[in-house]
């Protein structure tokens, strides 16, 4: 049996556990994969949504420690519980300091998606969410989303450079087909 490598975005949220839920069945069922996401944790993550989101959950925490501390203890606790009984992971979690060409010996494809993989407020500036790890002809992207109308011209060229080198591209909005039109010239 064939395996498949999904990159997705991993944390605590139901929109982002559900999605990678049906994107691992999909592929079992339909093209017969041995599915396994890969979590990438990254070790530092600086986006002012992710510092905000911090704070916020500092100050909450600061407000009404005990009752607050057991409902986020009780939701990391739930999502846990779903990933570990609906969503089969490599052994192994990746960081920017590892070596993540080994995975292109072990997997057969690799799809990209289904969440906002590609939006530079998140970690749509990191390569790894382009698959710059595996060969061409295995990277796809499925319902990948920018998440924004537009790419920050800080990380335009590399996201450029990194699109061209896919076999398959979807995307899951209109203004993502555009974009990809409008850095590759491709249709999606």
């Amino acid at each position: 049996m064939k395996k498949c490598g999904i990159v997705t975005l991993w944390g605590d949220n139901f929109g982002n556990k559900v999605q990678n839920y049906a994107l691992q069945e999909f592929l079992k069922k339909n093209y017969n994969f041995d599915v396994y996401t890969i979590v990438y944790r990254n070790e530092k993550n600086t986006s002012k949504v992710s510092l905000k989101n911090k704070i916020i959950n500092k100050l909450n925490v600061y407000k009404n420690k005990v009752f607050y501390g057991k409902l986020l203890e009780q939701r990391k606790s739930e999502f846990y519980k779903f990933s570990n009984k609906y969503i089969k992971t490599y052994p192994k979690q990746y960081s920017s300091q590892d070596n993540t060409g080994e995975l292109n010996d072990i997997f057969d494809q690799f799809v990209v998606g289904s969440d906002q993989v590609w939006n530079t407020c998140w970690e749509g500036k990191n390569p790894f969410f382009y698959l710059n790890f595996a060969s061409n002809d295995k990277k796809v992207s499925y319902a990948a989303s920018f998440g924004i109308d537009r790419v920050d011209p800080l990380y335009e060229e590399m996201i450029k450079n990194e699109l061209s080198k896919f076999k398959d591209i979807s995307v899951r909005e209109e203004q993502g087909q555009k974009i990809i039109k409008d850095l590759i010239n491709r249709d999606t």
